[in-house]
This record gives C-alpha cells, structure tokens and sequence, in this order.
C-alpha cells in the first residue's frame, strides 16, 4: 500500500513541476543599443526594463509620405510576443497613419503584418499585442508611414513596445498536465480496488 502513495506522491510532484509550469514568451529586446532608426525625422529612444519607445516629430512637414524604421538583428531564432502601443498626431486633415511589423528570412524573404490602417483626425492611441517570428542574423522591426493634407504642416509620434505582463501557457503543458491527472485517476481506482 505504501508504495501506491509513493508512487502517487511522485506523479502529482511531477506534474506540479512540469505540467502547471508557463511558458514565459521569448522577451522582445529592448535595449536602445540594440536598434537601428531611420526616416524623414531623427528619432528619439527611451526604455524601461521592459519596453522602449520611438519618438518621432516633423515639424517641417511637406505634403507627401513621412516614414520611420526601427530594425534590430535578432540573436537566434525566437518566437517574440509582445504588446505594443502607437499614438501621437498627425494633423486633422486627410491623414495616413501604417504601422507594419517585419520579419525578413533569407530563405523565405520578407513577411510583413500590418498593426495599424486607417485615417486619424486628431489624436489617436492605439494598442495591441502581436506575435513576429525571427531569425538568427535576420533583421526585423517595424515600419511607420504616415501623411496628411493640413495646413498645420507637422506629424509627432510615439511608438513603444513592451513585453506581455502575463506568460503564455505553453500547449504542451498542458497535455502534460491532462495526462497527470488521467493518470493519478487510474492510481486512485486502483487503489480502491486493492483495499
């Protein structure tokens, strides 16, 4: 009888160590170093320890498409998970606001997604959380165009990213976990079938 207890009580260590266990996502980088910016304006960078934000301002602003890039060099291959939040003003009139997401892979090429489309007046903040495969070597980062036709002649912007607060179940885990307790039912039956 002992040994059916120890046996229980070394499955249900087991699955509390391994099955109820999260995932933490692959954390986005945020060290300011570690990125390289680009566009119609010099962007400014600041960081937390666990986001970083790209601030941009034209205040010269002549009629056409403004745009920013933020790249980074991804040190292994990595599923990165992350929230981000977009806001700022571009004007009031017949404005453009694209934000993208990209990934490039040499082999495969370049894989774009789109964060934000549409036609602020005013105004806007906008937030989301999106998940960018990348590549050991490969560059990734994000991609902000915007225009307006306004007299006011400026466009400013902030876009950050940051980690999720909360870890992401892994899937596996939680097989691993159904299987514990299938198991630790069939102990129990047995159990009762012996006594």
């Amino acid at each position: 009888m002992r040994s059916v207890y120890g046996l229980r009580f070394c499955l249900v260590t087991m699955v509390l160590a391994t099955g109820c266990t999260a995932l933490q996502a692959d954390p986005v980088d945020v060290n300011p170093a570690d990125w390289t910016t680009s566009g119609t304006t010099a962007v400014s960078l600041s960081s937390t320890a666990n986001s970083l934000s790209f601030s941009y301002n034209d205040t010269n602003y002549s009629y056409g498409i403004d745009n920013w890039t933020f790249t980074n060099t991804a040190a292994a291959n990595q599923t990165l998970t992350f929230n981000w939040e977009n806001s700022g003003l571009f004007s009031w009139f017949e404005t453009s606001d694209v934000v993208t997401a990209f990934s490039y892979n040499s082999t495969d090429g370049e894989t774009v997604d789109t964060l934000v489309s549409n036609s602020p007046s005013g105004n806007f903040d906008e937030l989301g959380n999106e998940t960018l495969t990348v590549y050991a070597g490969e560059t990734y980062g994000f991609t902000i165009k915007g225009s307006n036709y306004d007299s006011s002649r400026f466009m400013e912007g902030t876009f950050t990213i940051s980690d999720p607060e909360s870890p992401v179940p892994e899937p596996a885990a939680g097989w691993l976990l159904l299987t514990g307790l299938a198991a630790m039912s069939a102990f129990s039956l047995l159990r009762k079938r012996m006594a």
